[in-house]
């Protein structure tokens, strides 16, 4: 799991104000599923390089050598949401105003999918069984933008008023 989080994190920033909190390529403003989709339809890393020659071309191989990976890794992004309106950038469950964070720590803890959705009503078995899934790629991701955001509790503390 450590493995792959560092893969990940070496190549993906998340980042607010850069393409609205959607991954990108680390050091650029160009989204992860951009080049993963290309890379998907068989483009090859020259001619990504081309098209994009600000993107390094260590991340591309990084990305091109596991692209499962980070398939996985959007796969996982598409069940959160993340918005300055909404706990102040705090990953959150889409469509709800539930912490990614909070549904990990009570799997975490313990308890079942649909022990979770009686303490959150909001939230959808659904989304809570995929989260479970997907949680060896997203939840160190998830603690990264957690541990940025500690370190602006005004913006933290104002949002939750």
């Amino acid at each position: 799991m450590k493995l792959q989080s560092y893969i990940i994190e070496s190549c993906v920033e998340i980042n607010l104000d850069k393409c609205g909190g959607d991954p990108i390529i680390r050091g650029t403003r160009i989204e992860l599923s951009v080049i993963v989709e290309l890379l998907d339809n068989g483009m090859k890393i020259e001619d990504i390089l081309k098209m994009f020659p600000e993107i390094p071309l260590d991340k591309v191989r990084v990305i091109y050598e596991n692209l499962e990976l980070f398939k996985k890794f959007l796969k996982a992004m598409n069940l959160a949401e993340i918005t300055k309106e909404k706990l102040a950038g705090m990953p959150v469950v889409k469509g709800t105003r539930v912490p990614v964070s909070t549904v990990y720590e009570f799997l975490r803890a313990g308890f079942k999918p649909e022990e979770i959705i009686k303490m959150f009503p909001t939230l959808r078995l659904s989304d809570v069984i995929e989260l479970a899934k997907y949680m060896d790629v997203l939840e160190p991701i998830i603690r990264k933008i957690w541990r940025k955001l500690i370190k602006r509790p005004q913006e933290v503390i104002k949002c939750l008023l």
